[in-house]
């Protein structure tokens, strides 16, 4: 379960990757912008449902091992228990949109009504120069 939460942690990374990234955002218009959002906080909440499983079976494993004693075990635990906490921390800075994201969705949202609205009277303008 550990390498199931390592490659989702890796997809939420390379979804996330697109939304963190200034330069891009500024090119990508604000329906992409959104849905990358949208893809961003659905993988990582499958993540964190994976890694609050996988973490639970390591803790009855590890309470298991301890009981009998076994410490080869228990450092194979606690290894997979590190490789867990730094899956976590790789998606957490992914919980909620970065501001910088909300921003820049929120100014995407208004050029692009400025430039539907301008383009509106633009026609208007053309249909009324025609009908002269």
């Amino acid at each position: 379960q550990v390498e199931a939460v390592e490659a989702l942690a890796a997809k939420v990374t390379e979804n996330g990757a697109d939304i963190s990234d200034e330069a891009k955002l500024a090119e990508m218009p604000f329906e992409q912008i959104r849905a990358a959002g949208d893809v961003c906080r659905s993988c990582y909440l499958e993540a964190q449902q994976v890694m609050h499983v996988a973490q639970d079976v390591l803790t009855m494993r590890q309470i298991e091992a301890k009981k009998a004693d076994d410490d080869n075990e228990s450092a194979d635990l606690a290894r997979l228990q590190q490789r867990l906490r730094s899956a976590m921390q790789k998606i957490s800075q992914y919980k909620t949109l970065p501001p910088a994201v909300e921003k820049q969705i929120a100014l995407k949202q208004s050029v692009d009504e400025v430039v539907s609205k301008v383009v509106a009277v633009e026609e208007k303008v053309d249909q009324a120069i025609a009908a002269l």
